[in-house]
């Protein structure tokens, strides 16, 4: 008979290890974190369409490992749309119904003002490095990307908590997310949380 396996955390399972000075720790390795400014393409020339795509295609020639991530830089609001619709099919009452349909209708215009807010993140993951090297690996990437015209920068804590947040849906339009789950909840004895 096989012992019983320990529950793990969400932490656990993705291998989640601290934030570094430069990313997040996972599992041995160091992901670094670059977020992309997007470009509008649909009021650019094909010839500048072809012109970016030839950039992206030289910063993957340039660093094979790097990973691409397109994610809704806002939340996504299906989920809560299909609830409040199926409790306005069961509701009896009319102003109640109504109420669900109004919330229904400002999620839609909430959503419609959001729905091409995308965020695009490079991860570059790396392997038994010094912390010298981790800073020069990143300054590196950084640039080559700036240099091949997108608007780069170096994700901090802050923006890798948020990816995080609303990767797990736990973030509730943008808010803050606390470096301890529930911490905020707690007062220490000198007043402080």
């Amino acid at each position: 008979m096989l012992g019983k396996k320990k529950d793990e955390s969400v932490q656990e399972l993705i291998g989640f290890e601290r934030f570094t000075q430069y990313g997040v720790m996972v599992r041995k390795h160091e992901l670094l974190y670059f977020i992309v400014q997007p470009c509008n393409i649909s009021v650019m020339s094909p010839e500048n369409v072809s012109l970016k795509i030839i950039a992206l295609t030289n910063i993957l020639t340039a660093f094979p490992e790097l990973q691409l991530s397109c994610t809704d830089a806002n939340e996504c609001f299906d989920s809560n749309k299909i609830h409040i619709r199926h409790l306005a099919e069961k509701e009896r009452i009319s102003s109640v119904r109504r109420q669900l349909e109004l919330d229904s209708e400002e999620l839609d215009h909430m959503q419609s003002e959001t729905a091409t807010a995308r965020q695009f993140t490079f991860v570059y993951p790396l392997r038994d490095m010094k912390p010298e090297q981790v800073f020069q690996t990143a300054n590196r990437i950084e640039k080559a990307i700036a240099d091949q015209g997108f608007e780069v920068r170096r994700a901090g804590i802050t923006d890798i908590k948020q990816m995080l947040a609303q990767y797990f849906n736990t973030a509730m339009n943008g808010g803050a997310v606390p470096d301890v789950d529930g911490g905020q909840h707690f007062k220490s004895k000198g007043g402080e949380t």
